[in-house]
């Protein structure tokens, strides 16, 4: 499970790429006129910077965005809050950047949500950089281009240090179940009730001895540094149940049901 830098840099921006191939400033409605081209996109938070976002966008009201770990504090914060469902509501704004982080255009919300917060499927076998997908959904959006004055008022925070997240890292933990030979596990979505993991066949007893003997157990999913030591985000799962045993020729499929995840832990 180590990481490759290299490669998870040119996935990384390869998701920034595919993002450039919408409207190129976000929030920008059809026709409007602007020769530079947005790959940057910092997120504020009533009026604290929440971090740069991998993708954003705007479709009516709503925006969906993608994240990774280097985000602030004030974000995390409200990620933790809205998790669990509710959470505060935000005014902000979305500033788009070019590749110099210059601010080019800024897309203006009031009374947003995090309504909808997804961490990435996990594999051990792969390469594949992760990151969050993220839906704000705002009581209204104002989108304007910035001219030469307006940019120079902005107060750019620098990027912070790249901090690699890879789909591969990651520990799960059920008290009495033999978790360290789990190969994959399902994306997590807020206001879900559904865990699943995929583990060889040779090492399916102790679910089976769960299911066998059902009781409610705590479960806790850690997406790992590449270190495979530090943590980036932790969910803990309560009340979770084992419903379902897939058995393939060489792999089983356990699917596991919950009455609530709480995310206990951010960078």
């Amino acid at each position: 499970m180590r990481s490759d830098r290299k490669g998870f840099l040119q996935k990384a921006a390869a998701v920034v790429a595919a993002a450039a191939a919408g409207p190129l400033i976000a929030g920008a409605p059809a026709g409007a006129a602007d020769s530079r081209v947005a790959t940057k996109y910092l997120l504020l938070l009533d009026g604290q910077p929440g971090g740069w976002l991998l993708t954003a966008g705007v479709t009516g009201q709503t925006i969906p965005a993608t994240a990774g770990p280097a985000m602030s504090s004030a974000f995390f914060n409200w990620l933790k809050a809205s998790f669990g469902g509710g959470g505060p509501r935000k005014n902000g704004a979305i500033v788009s950047a070019d590749s110099s982080f210059s601010p080019i255009a800024r897309t203006e919300f009031s009374n947003a949500m995090l309504t909808d917060i997804g961490f990435p499927a996990l594999d051990g076998s792969s390469k594949d950089p992760a990151y969050m997908s993220l839906k704000i959904s705002t009581e209204g959006t104002k989108f304007e281009i910035l001219n030469a004055a307006q940019t120079a008022a902005i107060a750019v925070p620098a990027p912070g240090p790249q901090k690699i997240w890879n789909s591969s890292n990651f520990r799960l933990t059920i008290p009495g179940v033999d978790c360290k030979y789990v190969l994959k596990i399902d994306g997590i979505r807020s206001g879900g009730s559904t865990l699943a993991a995929t583990l060889p066949a040779s090492h399916v007893l102790d679910f089976v001895q769960w299911k066998t003997h059902p009781v409610s157990k705590p479960v806790t999913l850690e997406y790992l540094e590449p270190n495979d030591q530090s943590v980036f985000f932790k969910i803990d799962f309560a009340g979770v149940q084992l419903t379902n045993v897939a058995k393939g020729a060489d792999q089983v499929k356990v699917t596991m049901s919950y009455g609530g995840a709480r995310l206990a832990q951010t960078p």
